[in-house]
């Protein structure tokens, strides 16, 4: 559900080069934090999990891999240990 609304608000003001790869991607992401939650809200419970995916969700994907305010192509250091960055890096080439 997540995934399509997501995909669907993209498609009001932009238009991929190819959606199957950026819904793929989007897909990708949204199971990656999904797990990331699962395995958090079984060691901090409910409160600190949600802390904790909103931080990484933040860190990773508003901050360290935005094309926004990357300065060159490829985002480097602590971007590649995440662990969305290779379906960032799927939706962002999709």
């Amino acid at each position: 559900m997540t995934v399509g609304v997501s995909v669907y608000v993209t498609a009001i003001n932009f238009t991929p080069r190819s959606w199957l790869v950026f819904s793929f991607g989007t897909m990708l992401v949204a199971t990656t934090y999904g797990a990331i939650g699962v395995v958090a809200g079984s060691l901090f419970g409910e409160l600190g999990s949600t802390y904790l995916v909103l931080f990484v969700a933040m860190l990773g994907q508003g901050i360290l891999q935005s094309p926004m305010f990357a300065s060159r192509d490829r985002p480097g250091g602590l971007a590649v240990i995440l662990p969305d960055y290779g379906a960032t890096r799927i939706v962002i080439e999709g």
